[in-house]
């Protein structure tokens, strides 16, 4: 004998209707789905202050570059000028805001500040492809503090996970590196004046994390209460700048507890019009730096601005 296992129809409807009116009592609806919902929110994106929504920027796509880069280009200056200290510069802070990380390709993107400080030309920032001088390949995104005019490796402080280079080109310099993945969000970087000539950076991460990225020694007495705020690109190879990807980046910066009192804008090259600066918004000192294949210059700051 074989038996229907089977529920017959009936009885799947009185199932269904006694589990919807108990649902229906305790508060939780119904266990159908709920036509009245509509459908799932959709996620928003993050909103980070100063960035400018890309589909919103104004594009040249006339006047894209054909050329191949095998070094590096400049697309944007950023001078920013600051009260001169009565005495040295014992701390330099700036916000740096990544609305976006570019993707990784056969080339790198660079954000430098560079400054002086004890008559010694130095410069910090982050890169998206660090080279490895013991390897001789590429590390990955993060962190670079460097100065110009010095081959001695007794100068500098390596920070744990991290590793130096001192090389004979660009005039000579010494410098330390941190490997570390990037994402959006605003970075903290945190020079100070901790001992003697000895200058350490910081950097404070979007997820509130702080870390070392090295010390140099930075012997003298000239200080320049000024920096520059540079966009770059690099490639070892003969990449088509047509794959510049957009980079966006506001910088908000002050020297020793203070904010700029002037800056100007300058772009190296009328063949490389592929950055802009503009102001982040109308309340804050901050510098949206955006630059890459499509970039226009339209609506740019271009000359002096008051910060």
């Amino acid at each position: 004998m074989s038996y229907d296992l089977q529920m017959p129809h009936y009885l799947l409807l009185i199932v269904f209707f006694a589990l919807n009116s108990s649902c229906n009592s305790l508060g939780l609806g119904s266990p159908s789905l709920n036509r009245d919902a509509g459908p799932p929110p959709k996620a928003q994106p993050i909103r980070l202050d100063g960035c400018m929504d890309e589909s919103r920027i104004s594009m040249d796509t006339q006047a894209r570059p054909t050329a191949l880069m095998n070094s590096y280009k400049h697309f944007s200056y950023t001078t920013f000028e600051f009260e001169q200290p009565d005495e040295h510069i014992e701390d330099v802070s700036v916000n740096v805001t990544l609305c976006n990380v570019p993707p990784k390709r056969t080339y790198g993107m660079y954000l430098q500040i560079f400054m002086t400080i004890g008559g010694n030309e130095t410069y910090f920032g982050i890169q998206t492809e660090l080279s490895n001088p013991s390897t001789g390949r590429s590390a990955g995104p993060g962190f670079i503090f460097s100065r110009w005019g010095a081959l001695n490796p007794k100068d500098l402080k390596i920070a744990p996970g991290g590793f130096s280079e001192v090389g004979a080109h660009e005039r000579g310099f010494v410098g330390v590196r941190l490997p570390r993945q990037l994402q959006p969000g605003r970075y903290k970087f945190r020079l100070t004046n901790t001992a003697g000539s000895w200058y350490e950076l910081k950097v404070s991460d979007p997820v509130g994390e702080t870390f070392t990225v090295g010390s140099l020694k930075l012997a003298g007495t000239e200080d320049i209460a000024r920096f520059t705020v540079v966009a770059e690109a690099y490639a070892m190879k003969n990449v088509p700048m047509v794959d510049l990807p957009l980079w966006q980046i506001v910088v908000d910066p002050k020297v020793n507890g203070e904010r700029a009192i002037s800056g100007a804008v300058s772009y190296p090259s009328s063949d490389y019009p592929f950055g802009r600066v503009t102001h982040a918004n109308e309340s804050s000192n901050a510098i949206n730096i955006l630059y890459g294949s499509k970039t226009s210059r339209k609506g740019t700051i271009n000359g002096s601005f008051e910060p």
